[in-house]
């Protein structure tokens, strides 16, 4: 993870083990470290991520038995407690040749 801000790099432990080890995990992994670390404006190129934690909000029970459950707890828990408001944003995936 990135912090522009700071020129600070950041490297996250999405954890999981077997079947949670997925890249959605790792994309929900790096956003609930931005929460965690009160940044208030987040771009990534997962759209299954923050459509994740759009349902998580809207829909609670929908993701109490979702594979990554915790964590999409941890990242509303952090968006609802927050008193700034949060900008989370899909960015295209650039080609790197």
């Amino acid at each position: 993870m990135y912090h522009p801000q700071y020129n600070k790099i950041t490297t996250v432990n999405p954890r999981g083990t077997s079947i949670s080890k997925t890249i959605n995990r790792v994309e929900l992994a790096g956003i609930a470290v931005a929460l965690i670390n009160e940044l208030t404006h987040i771009a990534t190129d997962s759209a299954g991520a923050l459509l994740q934690i759009r349902n998580s909000i809207i829909y609670t029970q929908r993701t109490k038995w979702h594979k990554h459950a915790k964590l999409l707890e941890t990242i509303v828990h952090q968006i609802q407690q927050s008193e700034d408001t949060h900008h989370l944003s899909l960015e295209k995936k650039r080609k790197i040749i």
